[in-house]
């Protein structure tokens, strides 16, 4: 709730979904750049412009955000492999998933990164629910 002129205000849903949405987002990024214990939830709250106070209005834990963030890096890296070998022949299709892997690292303004490569060492000592999602999508992918 927000104060505005001495009055409570409520936000509404669509913005408290955007709001999570953005805090997912930023979250997704900056555990994929500095990895799953580098990145703290004041970090990822400041980068959506927001204090850490309101981070539990949001999220029970901060291993549901990092679960979350880490479908969605999975989910666009998938999007984004989908669309690159649309219609393509099964080896040239393979040739470009290639390219992509082996060249997400040179890009040092790479979103796109793979969550299973850069964060693959990581999950041994992660909470059991993002182990859980890195392995169906490694049976999904598969």
């Amino acid at each position: 709730m927000r104060v505005f002129l001495g009055i409570a205000v409520k936000k509404s849903r669509t913005v408290t979904q955007a709001t999570r949405a953005s805090i997912v987002a930023n979250a997704s990024v900056m555990i994929l750049k500095k990895g799953l214990a580098s990145v703290g939830m004041r970090e990822v709250m400041a980068a959506s412009h927001l204090t850490q106070g309101g981070f539990y209005r949001h999220f029970a834990s901060k291993g549901e955000l990092v679960a979350e963030a880490y479908q969605l890096a999975l989910d666009h890296l998938f999007e984004m492999i989908e669309r690159e070998t649309k219609d393509k022949p099964a080896a040239k299709a393979l040739s470009t998933v290639i390219n992509i892997y082996l060249g997400q690292c040179e890009d040092e303004e790479n979103t796109l990164l793979c969550p299973l490569a850069m964060l693959g060492s990581e999950l041994t000592h992660c909470d059991p629910k993002i182990r859980s999602i890195a392995m169906d999508a490694t049976r999904d992918w598969s």
